[in-house]
């Protein structure tokens, strides 16, 4: 496979030198707007794990172990993501550029495995993260399967119970569940249903939706940039929002709105983000 292919970013480093402390490299995919939001909080959470500049550690600690995010997008809605990138402040380490004009499921699905394995044989993580239940994350996991690198999923447990309704994504994520190694549930009631799946209790962790950290990653953003003014005059144009089949009430500043995905974590949430920052930022 050719560089026109996959792109790697110019100034990917080389692998640390045996003398630093040990570090577990974990390749976070993603290819939709979604996954980008939902995903950004846990780049940054590996980042901060990771120390200063995301690659270093406390030299203090001889035993510490540290994490090395490295990113990989798929490009599955390279439009729709690309913008949020900017926002989360994440420079993709590789670019898949799966996408081809009228191509089918099976032709993406193909197209995924093949250049994300490439991906997987030059880095060698020890764990892939994925989200949710899109093509991008399915085909990831499997391709870490292939190669027994441990999978961890983000939003994992929920369900229809009808494989055609969302499709793919209700077989997307049961297949994703049965993949994975560890399973973070947004709800108590997404890890019912991997219990009732057969899931070892011991691999699932209740987490909430981290779609509620990245409002709180916008929310210090609109406070550090100075565009916050004029994200609170936007938002008085926003009527109405849904959570949970209920209507929201109105609100005048993005403090407010935040305090409602806390409480319910609900997966609405997302469109809550989306709107600000599509109506909000200047």
């Amino acid at each position: 496979m050719n560089k026109a292919n996959i792109s790697t970013r110019p100034d990917r480093q080389r692998p640390l030198a045996p003398e630093q402390p040990e570090k577990i490299k974990v390749l976070v995919v993603f290819g939709t707007r979604p996954e980008v939001i939902k995903l950004a909080p846990v780049v940054e959470a590996l980042r901060q794990a990771a120390g200063p500049g995301s690659r270093e550690v406390d030299r203090a600690d001889a035993n510490a172990v540290a994490f090395e995010p490295v990113i990989c997008f798929t490009g599955q809605h390279r439009e729709m993501v690309e913008p949020f990138l900017e926002i989360f402040d994440l420079k993709p380490d590789y670019d898949l550029h799966v996408m081809q004009e009228n191509q089918p499921l099976a032709g993406l699905t193909a197209r995924l495995l093949v250049r994300l394995d490439k991906a997987l044989e030059a880095e060698a993580p020890d764990w892939v993260i994925v989200q949710g239940d899109t093509t991008t994350a399915m085909a990831a996991s499997l391709a870490a399967f292939y190669r027994k690198i441990k999978v961890g999923h983000v939003e994992a447990g929920l369900r229809t119970e009808d494989k055609y309704n969302p499709f793919p994504e209700e077989i997307n994520r049961r297949l994703i569940s049965h993949l994975a190694d560890l399973h973070f549930a947004p709800t108590q009631r997404a890890r019912e249903n991997l219990l009732r799946e057969g899931l070892s209790r011991r691999a699932i962790s209740v987490t909430g939706n981290t779609v509620v950290d990245a409002l709180k990653m916008i929310l210090k953003k609109t406070e550090e940039s100075g565009w916050g003014e004029k994200l609170k005059v936007k938002m008085g144009e926003i009527k109405k929002i849904k959570a949970e089949g209920t209507t929201g009430e109105k609100s005048g500043t993005a403090k407010s709105l935040a305090r409602k995905p806390g409480r319910r974590g609900s997966k609405e949430t997302a469109s809550w983000l989306e709107a600000i920052l599509e109506r909000g930022r200047p």
